[in-house]
């Protein structure tokens, strides 16, 4: 009887990782620089990772990590980085889809998160990397304005969504008190102009994770380059 109801039980990590720490830390401080009072509820690190008291109405709050892991997993890619190997990564800069992939794959949680915690409202907090040694994209005041409207556009019951990144600190992209807009970059089949701009870095696997470097990149090989979520772009290959 009691394996019975323990196998029902959601598996819970018993504690944040390193990066949900820092953006947690980081947007619970923007919250009190802006005047909230907040109270975290310290029974929870997961599904979601983080319950506090928002001046007196209590949050549901799930991180979700846009690095290369997401990059890959977002664009098909079937490659695998070797650890402890040197790669030139190419990839799209695509912010808008990034948001609408970060909130597809998170949304249909919201009821799971909002039962396990008693909450009255979930936010969803995305975030850039925190322990890769340098940040894999800048965060432009462009790419914060796409990623707004990216948010404000994709609909889900999330009531707040978030950017934090670790050279800017933590962005309000939209909030349930706003309106939504539609953004006709999202829609792939439409002739506007979408993002269509690259980056590139270099980077290694160790034990820790992913780590990024700078340095003479035209050495470097093998050359691991994703594609656009935009299928009306190719990024050259060899």
């Amino acid at each position: 009887m009691w394996l019975e109801i323990a196998l029902k039980l959601p598996k819970m990590r018993p504690q944040r990782t390193l990066e949900e720490k820092i953006v947690i830390n980081l947007v619970s401080e923007t919250l009190r620089k802006e005047g909230h009072d907040i109270i975290e509820d310290t029974d929870f690190h997961d599904k979601p990772d983080w319950v506090f008291s928002l001046n007196g109405k209590k949050v549901a709050a799930e991180c979700r990590h846009i690095g290369l892991e997401e990059l890959m997993k977002w664009s098909n890619s079937k490659r695998t980085m070797i650890p402890e190997k040197n790669y030139k990564v190419i990839f799209p800069v695509e912010p808008h889809l990034w948001i609408k992939e970060a909130i597809k794959d998170k949304k249909d949680k919201v009821p799971e998160y909002l039962k396990n915690s008693n909450a009255e409202e979930a936010w969803l907090i995305t975030h850039a990397d925190f322990t890769a040694g340098v940040s894999l994209y800048e965060c432009s005041s462009w790419m914060l304005d796409v990623m707004k409207s990216a948010a404000s556009a994709n609909i889900s019951e999330f009531s707040s969504i978030w950017f934090v990144h670790p050279e800017s600190g933590a962005h309000k992209l939209w909030d349930v008190g706003e309106p939504r807009t539609d953004l006709s970059l999202l829609d792939n089949v439409t002739k506007d102009c979408p993002v269509a701009s690259y980056s590139t870095f270099i980077g290694t696997l160790t034990n820790e994770g992913l780590s990024v470097s700078v340095g003479a990149e035209n050495t470097v090989k093998p050359i691991l380059t994703l594609q656009p979520l935009d299928e009306r772009y190719r990024i050259p290959e060899g």
